[in-house]
């Protein structure tokens, strides 16, 4: 938010987004294309990079590894709303190395708040655009035996007395953007 205020670009996110027709996928592309672009050009505030470099540096000296590869995951604070499931809309970057790339990575993380796919189901969902925000976590990477998605009520039904989990072998990304058929318990 800090560096979205610094760059003054609410004005501009709002006029792409004003009469934006998720029906019209030319449209939609466009647009959130242009938006995608407005925010990966927009500088960092310098405390928040400083913040982030710093933060990848020391998280790199603790596991022993320079350059240590990590997961740079979005968190929109919509994602797990009690009426919506924004998992898997927006980005996520694997095996990250470095500082620069880790600031790269954090600002597309951001940007993919606007993909043609998320800012369709926001409208679909009835959310503003301008109540959704992007966290962005970044963790050491680890090789997984198996990863996927655990859900605390059953997503079929809505029956909360239910944990659903599907998960495959390998890293949870198959899983997560639908490319692979998930094992279901």
């Amino acid at each position: 938010r800090r560096s979205r205020d610094a760059a003054d670009l609410d004005a501009t996110l709002a006029r792409l987004l004003h009469g934006l027709d998720v029906s019209d996928t030319d449209m939609v592309s466009d647009r959130c294309g242009r938006i995608r672009a407005h925010i990966a050009a927009m500088p960092f505030d310098p405390e928040v990079e400083d913040s982030l470099r710093r933060s990848y540096e020391e998280l790199s000296s603790r596991c022993g590894v320079a350059d240590v590869p990590v997961a740079v995951r979005s968190s929109a604070t919509s994602e797990d709303s009690p009426d919506a499931s924004f998992a898997g809309e927006h980005d996520t970057y694997l095996w990250i190395r470095g500082a620069d790339a880790v600031v790269d990575a954090v600002r597309r993380c951001w940007a993919s708040l606007f993909t043609d796919r998320a800012t369709c189901y926001r409208v679909e969902m009835g959310y503003e655009h301008r109540s959704v925000e992007m966290s962005v976590v970044v963790q050491k990477m680890v090789r997984p035996v198996s990863a996927g998605v655990a859900f605390t009520l059953n997503p079929a039904d809505g029956d909360r007395s239910t944990v659903a989990i599907d998960s495959a072998w390998g890293f949870g990304e198959g899983v997560v953007s639908g490319e692979i058929t998930p094992d279901n318990f």
